[in-house]
């Protein structure tokens, strides 16, 4: 072997050694990206969808147990087509069950890094959905307030009508 081709397999290491932690970073950066993205997406559809089923008294008939906000939380998280043991919701009913009053549904969700490599970053963060929409049919008994408690370092403060 040369010494050309020598010096060239070192330039070609160098070149690797450099390029290898970026093109890394981009691939687990578009996976975690799209990962966010999808949870975001979910906790979005499921409290519309759950909002919606609300303004129009059309429950989740399996979530029958515990209280009416028990039963509104849980069909609020069963509308949700992603792992619902960490997502937070609070309802917020108006005092009157009149038609035309507004509901608000929010959702929180603690952010994660499927890829673990953007863990650092992404922990601490949370991803949040809210939903207002009007009462269209009033509701036999009448709703009140109800809201799990807010993730570790949280509160319900962005969630209002």
């Amino acid at each position: 072997m040369n010494r050309a081709n020598r010096k060239e397999r070192g330039a070609a290491a160098v070149e690797l050694a450099l390029i290898l932690p970026l093109v890394v970073a981009l691939i687990f950066g578009a996976l975690d990206f799209g990962m966010v993205l999808n949870d975001y997406q979910s906790l979005r559809a499921g409290v519309r969808d759950a909002t919606r089923d609300v303004v129009v008294a059309d429950y989740d008939p399996g979530c029958t147990a515990g209280s009416r906000g028990q039963q509104l939380i849980c069909s609020v998280k069963a509308a949700m087509p992603i792992d619902t043991s960490e997502v937070r919701v609070r309802v917020l009913v108006p005092t009157s069950d009149d038609v035309g009053e507004k509901i608000v549904v929010c959702a929180a969700r603690p952010m994660k890094s499927i890829s673990g490599v953007f863990a650092p970053v992404m922990s601490g963060a949370t991803l949040r959905a809210e939903t207002v929409m009007r009462v269209e049919v009033a509701s036999d008994p009448m709703l009140t307030t109800t809201s799990e408690p807010a993730l570790d370092g949280e509160n319900w403060d962005w969630c209002a009508p």
